[in-house]
């Protein structure tokens, strides 16, 4: 065997050896080659394409490979919409967002190369808890903020904060996805009408034109959703979201909320869901600062944050590299944004002090 195999095997170990040292010190991913990927397991679907676990033949490393279907962006005229996604990625590298590796292309399909994310998405850990206590809440809108901080230092708005886009990393902190409907607001301000609907600001909905405090809007949102297990403004469809939207602009600032926040954790939602943009909270010309400084977060220190030093509420189960089962299967129908308003939600979301 030696004798009829021996030095071929020896030169083919060797030259794999030597490819894998090379991809391992290889940290910007620019030797990984699309025909290196194995698929693992689809971790979702979305409009132009899947998300896939996949893991690199050469190291055995995995990463989240979005692929993206070339027909629907060609037949939904989507080309400057994906180009946007890809150059926003290209741009930015944060520790607490899903960063972009390397791109591809093929025949059939544009890929995404990211960063593999195994804890789920926070809704499905909203989903099992309900809701959060307020520390927990805390911990999470303290990270999405940052994230803020940091985009919109780069004129980024991110447009499309939910649970959904959320996702937990191994060691308990947050990964920041999808950035399908970020933009670089380089004039200041936009006029595109997009985002979940139960999410979206009033002035987007209004279509005046909108800028990065659209952000702090979401946030204040995603803030009442984790703490309450549901959001503030609840609707079958869009216009029943922008009707109760409307009538929360009428009473406020004449409005409360469920009757388990505290008084602080009330101060800091009608500072952000505040309907005039430019009075809401981090609209400033200082920005995610004047968010941090709220007393909300006193007992929180975001250099701690930032450095990953404060214990996470939850740490996800994770037995490898390999392991997905963090991701469970849901219905591709199922809008969780859409779904009918809770009874007696007027009591227990936002209402109107009279």
């Amino acid at each position: 065997f030696r004798r009829l195999f021996g030095d071929e095997l020896k030169g083919n170990f060797n030259s794999k050896f030597a490819k894998r040292a090379s991809a391992e010190d290889d940290i910007s991913g620019a030797m990984i080659q699309l025909k290196e990927m194995e698929g693992i397991k689809l971790l979702g679907r979305g409009s132009y394409g899947k998300v896939t676990l996949v893991r690199h033949v050469v190291t055995g490393k995995t990463f989240a490979l979005k692929q993206i279907s070339k027909e629907k962006v060609e037949t939904l005229d989507q080309h400057d919409h994906i180009n946007n996604e890809k150059c926003i990625l290209a741009s930015i590298n944060h520790p607490m967002v899903c960063n972009l590796i390397k791109t591809f292309k093929n025949r059939t399909s544009l890929y995404m190369l990211m960063d593999a994310v195994l804890g789920g998405e926070l809704f499905q850990l909203l989903h099992k808890r309900v809701k959060f206590s307020e520390k927990a809440t805390k911990f999470y809108v303290a990270q999405v903020t940052l994230v803020f901080e940091y985009l919109h230092s780069r004129k980024i708005a991110f447009r499309d904060l939910k649970p959904e886009n959320i996702m937990i990393h191994q060691d308990g902190y947050i990964k920041v996805c999808d950035f399908g409907l970020a933009k670089i607001l380089n004039n200041g301000r936009t006029y595109t009408l997009c985002g979940t609907p139960a999410y979206a600001a009033p002035e987007v909905y209004a279509v005046v034109g909108h800028d990065t405090s659209v952000d702090w809007w979401t946030l204040g949102v995603l803030l009442h959703e984790l703490h309450a297990g549901y959001t503030p403004f609840i609707g079958c469809d869009a216009n029943q979201v922008y009707s109760e939207l409307r009538r929360y602009e009428m009473y406020y600032p004449k409005v409360s909320f469920p009757r388990h926040f505290s008084q602080i954790s009330s101060d800091i939602l009608k500072s952000l869901l505040h309907p005039r943009p430019k009075d809401r909270l981090g609209a400033s010309s200082d920005g995610a600062k004047a968010v941090m400084s709220h007393t909300f977060f006193d007992d929180i220190s975001f250099a701690d944050i930032m450095a990953k030093q404060m214990k996470p509420p939850h740490i996800p189960t994770i037995d490898d590299c390999y392991d997905t089962s963090n991701f469970k299967a849901r219905k591709d129908d199922f809008e969780k944004e859409l779904m009918p308003a809770p009874p007696g939600y007027r009591h227990e979301s936002w209402c109107a002090k009279f």
